[in-house]
């Protein structure tokens, strides 16, 4: 199931990114910008374009693709959040944020979501990665946030006739140009590993959603596809379904597992690495990869590196609405973001569940014979906690931290469900805004 940004009746965020340069992200913005104006779905001047400073300066405030030439979006130049915060009033309904990785501020992927929170629509693009090894880890903290993902590769530019599609930007020729992971290695003189792999070029995908987004599902799908060999890995963190040997979906498909433990400290996850070398296996899948401590990034390049095929399925955000630690750099470090989505089967506000795409977590705890959402702040792990996929709109968490920013609510909106945040409970009183 997919969702649109624009057609969506809850408020959300895109981010349209890619791990290299020159992948054509300001033409999403002016595409999409160009079918607003046109189809008059918004009034302009309810659309907020912001450029960062540093993004293409030679053309100043303008956003320009060479994809489009006969197009072009009039933006206002940022270099900070201040000045963000300053152009939000209660007619904007819309904000597009061209080149976001330009803003080296910490709170920007908090305040982005934030904006979201007060009802409007969010477009960001941006790179995810600083040349070859370095994550833009302000970027993959958007990721983590962001209910959409829109990765774009266009093919290698360093080698003539070159079909691998761009992971990284390399200076070649003394311009940064997107290139293939064979061709970064080449032309940075990196070690070349993949002997064991008969010399294929790796690629990391991840799949990402809320729980009960299936992905678990999807993995196990792929793996049954997958001729090569291959092995799914799972933490001993992870409780949910499955013993030791196997894993099990929430739709009871089991697939055999290599357990990795990590919960006692008696393998970390480079064990993952020594297996695929002792095996000679050519793929690796693994289930929610955040479970694996902080290592887990380092490993996942290094088999890329060597050419191995690896594929993940996670949740992005905790119960508190916040990345969980390692979550954005494997955002940054992966070639292809899969978006998969539940529906909403959160009851607390409508006694129903409203069944719009669930993007976010809910965490309950059993007190007699009632289930009550957990407060911030609570342990990892709690007796009697539940869990339900729920919407932005549906989600409660007592004692939730206050804004950064508070934006003023959407005065107005043709999609009524703008007009409602997420409510969070602090001190037992519901906090909300309404139009």
């Amino acid at each position: 199931m997919s969702i649109g940004l624009f057609e969506s009746p809850q408020p959300l965020m895109e981010l349209c990114a890619s791990p290299a340069r020159g992948s054509g992200l300001s033409a999403k913005v002016i595409l999409a910008y160009s079918r607003l104006v046109e189809s008059n779905t918004v009034p302009k001047d309810h659309i907020l374009v912001l450029k960062a400073k540093g993004d293409d300066p030679e053309h100043g405030s303008k956003i320009v693709s060479k994809s489009l030439p006969e197009k072009t979006v009039q933006a206002h130049e940022i270099s900070g959040i201040e000045e963000l915060v300053q152009l939000i009033t209660p007619e904007i309904e819309i904000v597009m944020l061209n080149g976001a990785h330009h803003l080296n501020d910490p709170q920007l992927a908090v305040v982005l979501h934030e904006l979201v929170q007060s009802g409007r629509k969010v477009l960001v693009t941006g790179t995810m990665m600083n040349g070859v090894n370095t994550p833009h880890f302000i970027m993959g903290e958007i990721a983590a946030y962001a209910d959409i993902h829109t990765w774009s590769r266009i093919p290698c530019s360093v080698g003539q006739g070159c079909q691998e599609r761009s992971s990284r930007t390399i200076p070649h020729l003394g311009v940064p140009r997107p290139a293939c992971y064979l061709h970064v290695q080449r032309e940075e003189g990196l070690p070349d590993h993949k002997g064991h792999c008969f010399g294929q070029i790796g690629a990391f995908t991840m799949y990402i959603g809320s729980m009960y987004a299936e992905k678990t599902e999807e993995l196990a799908h792929i793996i049954t596809l997958t001729k090569i060999p291959c092995a799914l890995f799972k933490s001993d963190f992870d409780t949910k379904l499955g013993d030791g040997k196997t894993n099990v979906s929430r739709n009871h498909t089991k697939t055999p597992a290599e357990l990795i433990r990590v919960a006692d400290g008696y393998h970390n996850a480079w064990k993952i690495h020594e297996i695929v070398h002792e095996k000679g296996l050519r793929a690796v899948f693994i289930d929610e990869p955040f479970m694996f401590g902080d290592k887990i990034p380092e490993v996942i390049e290094r088999l890329v590196w060597e050419g191995v095929q690896v594929t993940a399925g996670s949740i992005t955000t905790s119960y508190e609405n916040k990345p969980f630690p390692v979550i954005p750099k494997l955002l940054c470090l992966a070639d292809e973001v899969v978006d998969c989505y539940a529906f909403c089967s959160n009851k607390v506000h409508r006694g129903k569940p409203c069944g719009l795409s669930a993007t976010r977590n809910q965490r309950w705890i059993q007190q007699g014979t009632e289930y009550l959402p957990i407060s911030a702040g609570a342990t990892t792990f709690l007796a009697g906690q539940e869990y339900s996929a729920t919407c932005r709109n549906d989600l409660v968490i007592p004692k939730y931290r206050k804004p950064i920013h508070e934006f003023p609510p959407v005065k107005s909106s043709s999609v009524p469900h703008w007009k409602l945040t997420p409510r969070y409970l602090r001190d037992n009183k519901v906090l909300e805004h309404s139009a």
